[in-house]
């Protein structure tokens, strides 16, 4: 059965497990692209293009508002390529250092003091695991992460340095 009507896979990420959600994408790159294409409208002298716009109720620091709106754009493009470059390196060759990247940012969305939980088992993954196996390593930490809820925390990226 098909995923979509015309996909396999979502042309964002290639994930076949979550729904699809329209436009070729799956639900998590089609709410990133929408946040993101409205954020690429906001206008200050039109309040109704502000959809998504946090601050509205405090009224709109001028000075500040491009260079928010720059990093509320590229916040979601990061996300998204991010996304692409994780759904590409499941369909490739996984390798040590894909493991520990990936086990790191479990620890770090699990809240973990260590920044560095897993840095050096790169070469421990590579001996242990043959290239199946750390394919399948690699999806079940994917599918742990993709569960975590990871909206964007839109009041820190306005203290946030450009």
């Amino acid at each position: 059965m098909r995923w979509s009507r015309n996909r396999d896979d979502c042309s964002n990420c290639g994930s076949e497990e979550r729904k699809h959600a329209g436009r070729g994408l799956c639900t998590i790159c089609y709410r990133l692209t929408l946040e993101k294409k409205a954020a690429e409208g906001w206008q200050i002298g039109h309040p109704s293009t502000l959809k998504g716009y946090p601050f509205l109720s405090g009224g709109i620091d001028h000075p500040k508002f491009d260079g928010f709106k720059r990093k509320v754009i590229r916040h979601y493009q990061t996300r998204l390529d991010y996304l692409n470059r994780r759904g590409l390196k499941l369909k490739g060759d996984v390798d040590g250092l894909d493991l520990e990247y990936a086990f790191g940012q479990l620890a770090r969305l699990a809240g973990s003091k260590n920044r560095n939980l897993f840095h050096g088992l790169c070469g421990w993954f590579e001996m242990i695991f043959g290239p199946e196996q750390r394919r399948a390593l690699l999806r079940i930490a994917d599918k742990i992460e993709k569960e975590v809820d990871r909206d964007i925390n839109l009041a820190s990226l306005l203290l946030e340095r450009e």
